[in-house]
């Protein structure tokens, strides 16, 4: 058998396959994973239903968007990775924020009171993305 022909009956065998399970798969700029798939644009993330044609949500991380595509495609509920994926774009905001202040304050105190609260602001991101990865990640 040619091994062209092969490498395409293999590929053709494996995409078959992962349509059945929700395998995320990586095509080009954007992930699919069942019948939804997953790009990324100045905004955040865009999840995408193909079959319906229709944008689904747009997502601060894509951590949020690949466990609300997972979750989509067990038609489970997704509001509460929403939230999730809210309180990551806010804590977010407040580490840039007190990066900031860190770097350009001139008061000592202020700049401790800021680093502070950054690591602060940085374990609860940290938190909220492990929560995320559940959703994903079978444990």
């Amino acid at each position: 058998m040619d091994l062209k022909k092969l490498s395409n009956e293999l590929k053709s065998f494996i995409d078959e396959q992962a349509e059945k399970l929700c395998v995320p798969i990586q095509q080009g700029n954007s992930v699919r994973i069942k019948n939804y798939v997953v790009r990324q644009n100045h905004y955040g993330f865009l999840v995408y239903d193909i079959q319906r044609h229709k944008q689904i949500a747009t997502t601060f991380t894509k951590t949020a968007a690949l466990a609300m595509a997972k979750q989509l495609c067990n038609n489970g509920k997704v509001q509460s990775i929403r939230d999730t994926d809210n309180l990551i774009a806010h804590k977010y905001n407040e580490c840039v924020f007190y990066k900031h202040t860190i770097a350009r304050t001139d008061d000592e105190i202020r700049r401790e009171s800021a680093k502070i609260r950054y690591d602060i602001a940085w374990e609860d991101l940290i938190k909220l993305r492990d929560t995320l990865d559940q959703y994903i990640f079978d444990k």
